[in-house]
């Protein structure tokens, strides 16, 4: 009966610990109440982490990098190995996340660039908007969209361009 009861739960906990392997350096990895990363140790020094590393997730569709104890940015990869989301921390304190989507593993040319913003909510539960800037491109790499989110929604002057980067038009959007 313990043997099965260790079975169990043994992998339950394996599962839970938050740990990721950089550089041949185990890292414990610390958590807020809202699941953002913010405090990376070398388990061997039980110093933080120092230096640039690089994470690959088990399944290899995520690349986690990180840089003196922070998180930096993240990729996320196609089954091909192809990066087709980067999300960058905009802020010290985790509350914002620059977002690239991208064409065909081109990152020099995004499909989408936006702004993640993490608010609490009544519950005291962290919610993500889109906020701050937002533009979408065509393929060439000209803007197609620029405009602006505050809180999810599209305000002030959203402008609409041709592949050649010519003005469609222009529409105001209320606050």
């Amino acid at each position: 009966m313990k043997l099965l009861f260790l079975m169990t739960l043994l992998p339950i906990h394996l599962l839970c610990q938050k740990k990721d392997t950089i550089d041949n350096n185990q890292l414990s990895l610390y958590y807020n109440s809202h699941n953002k990363l913010y405090r990376v140790i070398n388990t061997q020094t039980g110093k933080d982490f120092e230096g640039w590393g690089k994470f690959e997730s088990y399944d290899g569709n995520e690349y986690r990098y990180y840089k003196n104890n922070k998180l930096i940015y993240t990729d996320f990869r196609d089954f091909k190995n192809r990066i087709i989301k980067r999300e960058i921390i905009c802020d010290q304190d985790n509350k914002c996340l620059e977002v690239y989507e991208y064409y065909d593993n081109n990152i020099k040319t995004p499909k989408r660039k936006y702004f993640l913003c993490f608010y609490e909510n009544s519950n005291e539960e962290s919610e993500e908007k889109k906020c701050k800037e937002y533009y979408e491109y065509y393929r060439n790499g000209q803007i197609k969209v620029k405009g602006q989110y505050q809180g999810d929604k599209e305000v002030g002057i959203w402008i609409y361009f041709d592949d050649k980067g010519k003005v469609n038009k222009k529409i105001t959007r209320a606050k």
